[in-house]
C-alpha cells in the first residue's frame, strides 16, 4: 500500500472507512514476544480470562454504551461489524451482556498455536479474504511478517503515579 498505489486507486488520502485504514495488528506478536522474554505463565493461561469473557459475555458499561451508540454509522459500513457489534440491529444498552464467540474462538487458537494462530492459517486467511473483498491490498505475507518491537515507553508523573505509554 504505497502512496503511488493509493493514487492509482483514486485516493488522495486514506479514507476514514473501508479496508485502506486497516493496519495489521501487532498486539498478538507483542504478547508472544513478551511472554517468551518475560513470562512466567503460558499465553494460554494469560488469555484464559479474556476467552471466558468473550464466550460468556460481559455487561456493557455506561461509557461503552454511550460510545457504541455514537458509532452506529461507522459500524454500519461493514457487514461483519454490523453482525457482531450491532446485535439485533442496534448497539447494546447499559448492563446488557455482550458476547463474542468468534473472538473466543480466535483467542483459543492463539492460546494453542501462539502467534501463528493469528498471523497464519484460518484467522489470517479470513482477515485477508474479507479485506480483499472490500478492495484492500493486504496479503497473507503482510500478516506473517508482522513483528512487534520493544520500545522505550514515554512516561510522566500524575498525582504521585508514574504513567507509561507507548510512544
Amino acid at each position: 500500500a504505497t502512496p503511488e498505489r493509493m493514487v492509482e486507486l483514486g485516493l488522495s488520502e486514506i479514507p476514514e472507512y473501508g479496508p485502506h485504514p486497516v493496519t495489521v495488528p501487532g498486539c498478538v506478536d507483542a504478547w508472544s514476544r513478551l511472554v517468551e522474554a518475560h513470562g512466567r505463565k503460558s499465553l494460554g493461561e494469560l488469555l484464559a480470562p479474556a476467552i471466558r469473557c468473550a464466550e460468556d459475555g460481559v455487561p456493557v458499561a455506561p461509557r461503552v454504551a454511550h460510545d457504541w451508540a455514537n458509532d452506529v454509522v461507522a459500524l454500519g459500513h461493514d457487514e461483519n461489524a454490523r453482525r457482531i457489534y450491532l446485535p439485533d440491529g442496534r448497539p447494546p444498552k447499559v448492563g446488557e451482556i455482550f458476547r463474542q464467540p468468534l473472538l473466543a474462538e480466535t483467542l483459543r487458537r492463539i492460546a494453542e498455536e501462539g502467534r501463528a494462530g493469528f498471523y497464519e492459517g484460518p484467522v489470517a486467511e479470513d482477515m485477508v479474504s474479507h479485506l480483499s473483498a472490500l478492495g484492500g491490498l493486504h496479503t497473507l505475507e503482510d500478516f506473517a511478517r508482522t513483528e512487534a518491537s520493544f520500545v522505550e515507553p514515554i512516561r510522566t508523573t500524575y498525582r504521585g503515579h508514574e504513567i507509561y505509554e507507548c510512544p
